[in-house]
C-alpha cells in the first residue's frame, strides 16, 4: 500500500508489508526526503530472517532518515519472541535506540474484518471419508 498527499504538504509515505525477505539498500534512499514505514506482519524475524532485517535496519545508521519500523504480532507471546529474535540478529543497542527513538513499534494486528466491514462466517466443514 502506498499514499500520496494531494497538498503537497506531507511527503510520500511507502507502506510495505513483508511477504518475503526484500533487498533494499539505504545509500539507494539517501536524497529522497520520503517517509519509509515498513510493516512487518506474519515473520517470526528470526535467524532466516537475517539478511533483510540486518539491511533494513542499516537505514538511520548516522542520522534520521525518516524509515520506520512497525511489527505487526498476534498476541503477546509472539510480541515477545519477536523483539527476542530481533535481540539476537542485532546488538542490544541498535534495538534499544531504535525503539527509544520511536523508529521500532510493535502494535497488534490490525482487525481486518473490522476495517473492510466484513462479517467473519463460519465456513462448512468437510465431512470425514
Amino acid at each position: 500500500m502506498c499514499g500520496n498527499s494531494t497538498d503537497g504538504s506531507s511527503p510520500l509515505i511507502f507502506q510495505v508489508i513483508f511477504l518475503s525477505a526484500i533487498r533494499v539498500s539505504s545509500s539507494d534512499y539517501l536524497d529522497l526526503g520520503t517517509n519509509f514505514n515498513f510493516y512487518i506482519w506474519g515473520h517470526s524475524l528470526d535467524s532466516s530472517d537475517e539478511q533483510y532485517i540486518k539491511e533494513l535496519f542499516s537505514f538511520n545508521a548516522d542520522e534520521d532518515q525518516n524509515v520506520r519500523v512497525i511489527v505487526l504480532y498476534f498476541n503477546k507471546q509472539a510480541k515477545f519472541d519477536s523483539l527476542a529474535n530481533l535481540l539476537d540478529i542485532l546488538e542490544k543497542e541498535k534495538v534499544e535506540k531504535w525503539m527509544k527513538k520511536g523508529w521500532l513499534k510493535f502494535e497488534p494486528n490490525p482487525d481486518i474484518a473490522k476495517l473492510n466491514n466484513i462479517t467473519p462466517v463460519d465456513l462448512p466443514k468437510c465431512e470425514e471419508a
